[in-house]
């Protein structure tokens, strides 16, 4: 583009996918074909999810949030629902 704006567009039902099993978590198949997973840690005064490579571990998409791929680097990230 030739202003530099990358837009960001939420992903479609095609790339992500939420496991039907008890206890699966949320994978997301970005536009490079790479497979990542959604994790969360607790840290004291905050919750971080992130998306990493590796499937043990990972949780459900909390509800009210999207999944968008930042186009440059291909990786997924989370963010509220407007």
């Amino acid at each position: 583009m030739a202003n530099g704006n990358n837009p960001i567009t939420p992903l479609t039902s095609q790339t992500a996918s939420q496991p039907a099993a008890a206890g699966a978590g949320f994978s997301y198949k970005n536009g490079r074909g790479v497979t990542y997973y959604l994790h969360e840690k607790q840290m004291p005064k905050v919750t971080l999810r992130f998306f990493s490579k590796v499937p043990e571990g990972a949780i459900p998409l909390p509800s009210g949030y999207d999944v968008m791929e930042n186009p440059k680097t291909g990786l997924p990230f989370i963010k509220k629902k407007a």
